[in-house]
């Protein structure tokens, strides 16, 4: 009876599918070689709404007015991504409008974003399959920073932020 049940446990075992650990993974190929200067509520809506997850970040900020601003516009853009999907459409055109709002208070305070998306992929579990999803990265800069990226043959449009700085 003892050898039947092991034999049996073993069986089931065998049929079960593997269960890795899960992993986000990237591709080269993927990554974006600059971040864009995104200047509409609408085009930062756009951004976060497409994406299954968020990658942001800021510069060292001096001030609690700067944490305050930031951390705030930071934590209502993921909070808009979030909830997107759930948006009627008078309700997208009003969350776009708020975040060129907060936009417009970042640019009299000293701050620009950026952004960019980038596929990566969700690989283990129970699947042998790499499943992609889209990730929003979102940077907040000085105006002034060193980091921007600004070739004295391009458009402002054109100037862009290293992802990693």
């Amino acid at each position: 009876m003892m050898k039947k049940n092991h034999e049996e446990w073993v069986s089931k075992k065998l049929d079960e599918p593997e269960n890795r650990p899960l992993r986000i993974t990237r591709r080269r190929e993927n990554l974006p070689k600059y971040l864009h200067p995104i200047f509409t509520g609408k085009g930062l809506f756009d951004l976060v709404a497409q994406a299954s997850g968020y990658l942001f970040d800021y510069e060292e900020l001096e001030t609690e007015d700067e944490v305050g601003l930031v951390s705030d516009f930071l934590q209502n853009l993921q909070d808009w991504g979030k909830v997107s999907d759930d948006l009627e459409s008078g309700e997208r055109v009003r969350a776009s409008f708020t975040l060129q709002q907060e936009l417009e208070r970042l640019r009299i305070a000293g701050f620009c974003v950026f952004g960019a998306s980038e596929t990566r992929y969700i690989e283990g579990g129970t699947s042998s399959e790499r499943t992609p999803f889209s990730t929003a990265i979102v940077k907040v800069m000085r105006q002034d920073s060193p980091d921007i990226y600004k070739p004295e043959n391009q458009s402002e449009a054109e100037q862009g932020a290293a992802p990693n700085s």
